[in-house]
């Protein structure tokens, strides 16, 4: 991921504790965060306040969602000054652009299920951090994105999911609380193959 943030660590304990696991400035914390394993956190994320510690819970586990990633980056960049925007955008997951939840989709009789994915936009860039070895890029082809506060992603991002997963699921003539059983088996399948 060639991203250059040659920015200091902000004095403030999130900063600290980046410090504390070896990172020097902010792209290495970027860097840091990038590497960790996907999974979902055993406090799920945004289930309360985004200036709490649950923000951590990335570092203290060792691995994160597309959520709890760039929630936490999102408040570091904001803690050093960096203007670093938190974007929601819905997606269609498929074999092709999620090779991983090939089996469960054929399983399902399905081509794709709408997906809601976070990331980064650093000016230009826009940066998926989600996954280990992947190039930090975000190149997926969103239905619909929008911006929103870190502290604000716990309370919008499964309703505002779940609203347009329905309304998907009910034009193809589908059951959406299936579909959204899909889903999780998708997530599952995620989570095993980063292990």
């Amino acid at each position: 991921m060639g991203l250059d943030l040659d920015v200091p660590l902000p004095a403030t304990p999130l900063g600290a504790a980046f410090a504390a696991a070896g990172c020097r400035d902010m792209g290495e914390a970027f860097r840091f965060v990038h590497g960790l394993p996907y999974g979902r956190n055993g406090h799920r994320e945004g289930r309360g306040d985004a200036h709490s510690d649950e923000v951590r819970v990335v570092l203290d586990e060792g691995r994160g969602t597309c959520s709890s990633k760039h929630v936490l980056l999102a408040r570091l960049a904001a803690e050093a000054g960096i203007d670093a925007e938190l974007r929601l955008g819905l997606f269609l997951m498929d074999g092709e652009n999620t090779p991983a939840v090939v089996e469960v989709l054929a399983r399902a009789g399905l081509q794709c299920v709408p997906e809601a994915h976070c990331f980064l936009q650093l000016g230009a860039r826009r940066l998926d951090l989600t996954f280990p070895g992947s190039d930090g890029t975000c190149s997926l082809a969103f239905v619909e994105e929008h911006r929103v506060a870190p502290e604000m992603l716990g309370r919008v991002k499964i309703p505002w999911h779940q609203e347009h997963l329905g309304r998907w699921a009910r034009a193809a003539g589908l059951d959406a609380a299936w579909v959204w059983d899909v889903r999780e088996a998708c997530i599952a399948a995620l989570s095993a193959r980063a292990r």
